[in-house]
């Protein structure tokens, strides 16, 4: 998985809708926590119809022509991933906010 993803969520009405969140906050490569976090803070978008399936994108690619992508990938690339000794307290607190609802990103619907 990469740092930063692009979850499709797929609505019963057969529309999809994506948001961005960071990635390697549960597991370097498994993202089922992940996807189940995201999944119970559904509820807080309008998607304008209900959630059927949630799933990782395997590139960023698959919502760039969401919306409001530009804008949601700008403000995540405002919050730098720090390396060595400050990583694992960026991740703790990350996820912490992921946990709470915070740090997804609606990208809106697709572009006409």
């Amino acid at each position: 998985m990469d740092d930063v993803v692009a979850l499709r969520v797929q609505l019963t009405n057969g529309e999809e809708r994506f948001l961005l969140t960071w990635g390697r906050i549960f597991d370097p490569v498994d993202d089922r926590l992940l996807v189940e976090t995201v999944r119970k803070h559904l509820g807080q978008f309008s998607f304008g119809g209900e959630p059927k399936t949630i799933e990782v994108c395997d590139s960023l690619r698959a919502a760039a022509g969401a919306r409001y992508f530009y804008e949601a990938f700008f403000a995540m690339c405002q919050k730098p991933i720090p390396f060595g000794a400050d990583y694992k307290a960026w991740v703790a607190a990350t996820r912490a906010r992921l946990e709470t609802g915070k740090e997804i990103y609606d990208l809106g619907a697709a572009h006409p």
